[in-house]
């Protein structure tokens, strides 16, 4: 299975996140209480949500508001351009503004996976601008 330590020291923000699901998901159902889980797949955002007031969207903010995990896939880089575009053969960059985390914390994602092919799209400053972005709203990663 591998060395746990190992992991743990690796990726701290992981084994935590992990330790706190598994530790709520305990006590909610040791109290009998069920917990909701809401997954979407790619989040590539490049504009507003916030603003938006159509029925059909709102009903699907509050689907993932109200789900006591909210978890997304961090498809692309949060950031002002920091670092350079990686090369990549055929590909394309993914690149938004920083307030786009906002964004995602306004809609209700508490986590967001970044192991993707997108995640190094601005080399290792885009990837630890989106990192810290995400760090200041509160969304584990």
């Amino acid at each position: 299975m591998g060395n746990k330590s190992g992991f743990c020291k690796q990726y701290p923000k992981l084994a935590f996140a992990s330790i706190f699901i598994c530790a709520a998901t305990s006590l909610l159902l040791s109290s009998e209480r069920k917990i909701t889980l809401t997954a979407v797949g790619d989040c590539v955002i490049s504009r507003r949500m916030s603003n938006h007031t159509e029925e059909q969207f709102v009903k699907l903010i509050e689907l993932i508001r109200s789900a006591d995990v909210a978890y997304g896939n961090m498809e692309g880089t949060l950031h002002d351009k920091k670092g350079y575009p990686a090369p990549k053969g055929g590909d394309m960059n993914i690149m938004s503004e920083p307030f786009m985390a906002d964004e995602l914390k306004w809609a209700g994602f508490d986590i967001m996976g970044m192991a993707n092919n997108h995640s190094m799209d601005y080399m290792f400053e885009g990837l630890f601008a989106t990192q810290a972005n995400l760090d200041r709203v509160g969304i584990i990663h």
